[in-house]
């Protein structure tokens, strides 16, 4: 295989079969993590990640990231630490109160600014009372029926 063309044409396949064979083990350790196993009973092994990915334990071998994934995937298993499952559901569980706080947040910000349209009419209210009854006093001054000097 003397051929320059050949050979590139080599190496771009081997790249996708090893793109390929990273993307199915990235699948098959999701799907066991996530306890949603299609071809396996779902237990966290070494078997159960080759055989989700439908490759052999030779081809897993060449992939050791994969192994120290899983390997910290069933870490969480241990009797101190919480399970993916337990993980997940405390995960859906503060979803759901942020949800609620969420809608309490916004029942609050319609409360605030209906107060604050209310107050902003009774301040209305009260300079334009103000005003008239500057007003009324200026009249009254005038015609000094209060007997008040108004001063200027």
């Amino acid at each position: 295989m003397s051929n320059p063309n050949q050979r590139a044409a080599l190496k771009k396949a081997q790249k996708k079969m090893v793109s390929g064979t990273e993307a199915a083990l990235r699948q098959a350790l999701d799907r066991l993590v996530n306890k949603e196993a299609i071809r396996t009973d779902g237990r966290l092994t070494y078997a159960n990640l080759y055989k989700e990915a439908d490759i052999s334990r030779a081809t897993l071998e060449r992939y050791p990231k994969f192994k120290t994934e899983l390997d910290k995937a069933k870490s969480f298993s241990g009797k101190n630490k919480q399970s993916p499952d337990s993980v997940f559901d405390k995960n859906k569980e503060l979803m759901e109160a942020n949800k609620n706080l969420h809608k309490e947040l916004v029942a609050i910000n319609k409360k605030y600014t209906l107060l604050q349209k209310k107050s902003k009419q009774e301040v209305y209210l009260l300079n334009t009372s103000i005003e008239s009854l500057k007003k009324q006093l200026k009249r009254e001054a005038k015609n000094n029926k209060t007997g008040l000097r108004v001063v200027k």
